[in-house]
């Protein structure tokens, strides 16, 4: 067995059989996804970025303290941190899946009940197992590529798993 369960759902108000994949989502796929999110995030991060540089630039001109450009420069990285990890908790707690992965048919679901994840899981997730994916030079990113399951340290640490999702007009 390779490991694939197949699971039909359907609903008297609902036309379509929706029929679930559980096979790992594949890692070229969820860095093409990634690379989409990142772009949808990259907006709003952007505009809250250019705030804090024309206010750095008001309130400092001379460009003398560099103690306060420090400041709005980390504040403005918190920002950027909350605006995504908001972005990914709003998603997967909903729906399971960014618009990136909604794109490719994935879903980020909890790897023991096949649940949405947490709050907690979408933390441990974005923010502290991605820190931890990149700080190691990359490999806990590699790990989703060369792992049978296809789970990278991030999702290792969130106690999530990617899966492909197939949707099957009856």
């Amino acid at each position: 067995m390779d490991g694939n369960v197949m699971e039909q759902t359907t609903s008297s108000s609902n036309p379509y059989t929706t029929q679930v994949n559980t096979r790992p989502g594949g890692f070229w796929i969820r860095f093409l996804a990634a690379i989409i999110d990142a772009i949808i995030i990259a907006i709003p991060c952007a505009i809250v970025n250019a705030i804090f540089k024309g206010v750095v630039g008001v309130v400092n001109p001379g460009g003398t303290n560099t103690a306060f450009a420090a400041f709005a420069f980390t504040l403005s990285l918190l920002i950027g941190i909350l605006i995504s990890l908001a972005y990914h908790a709003y998603y997967y707690q909903s729906t399971g899946s960014t618009i990136g992965k909604k794109l490719f048919m994935l879903k980020v679901i909890d790897s023991h009940t096949g649940n949405l994840l947490t709050f907690k899981q979408v933390f441990l997730r974005e923010v502290v197992g991605k820190f931890l994916s990149g700080v190691t030079f990359m490999i806990g990113y590699i790990m989703g590529g060369v792992r049978h399951d296809k789970r990278a340290l991030h999702d290792l640490v969130a106690d999530s798993r990617v899966i492909e999702t197939l949707h099957v007009h009856r």
